[in-house]
């Protein structure tokens, strides 16, 4: 008569187990090959805190989470682009690279630091610097 509910007990007790050490060993292992926090983390070595931050055509909230900042303003357009091009203080953008190719670079600053994760490559660029 016990015989089943041991049966049932151990499969159920093996099952959490299985998915207990999978999230723990297996999960952050794979999150590290699609995670934009090793990135993020070296922009906030480079952007200071009150440096204003824009992101183009992505409205994805990874960086906005990682680098700790409330909101990084999205450009979606290339004259918002040149609406930033004409302030007079320093900016970054974040650009993936195919748009970097496609948008012409005059005026811009330089590329900061570039990170590629998966087919993505993404591009810290100083804007307005003199």
């Amino acid at each position: 008569k016990r015989r089943p509910l041991k049966v049932v007990t151990t499969v159920a007790l093996l099952m959490a187990l299985v998915t207990v050490s999978g999230s723990n060993e297996i999960l952050p292992y794979v999150n590290q090959f699609k995670s934009r926090r090793p990135f993020s983390l070296e922009i906030n070595k480079i952007v200071p805190p009150a440096a204003p931050l824009y992101i183009y055509a992505d409205t994805m909230d990874d960086f906005n989470f990682y680098t700790q900042r409330e909101v990084i303003s999205v450009l979606s357009s290339p004259g918002d682009l040149a609406d930033v091009l004409r302030q007079t203080e320093n900016s970054y953008l974040l650009i993936k690279e195919r748009d970097l190719k496609s948008l012409p670079m005059f005026g811009w600053g330089e590329v900061v630091v570039r990170d590629s994760l998966g087919s993505t490559t993404w591009n810290l660029v100083s804007l307005n610097s003199q």
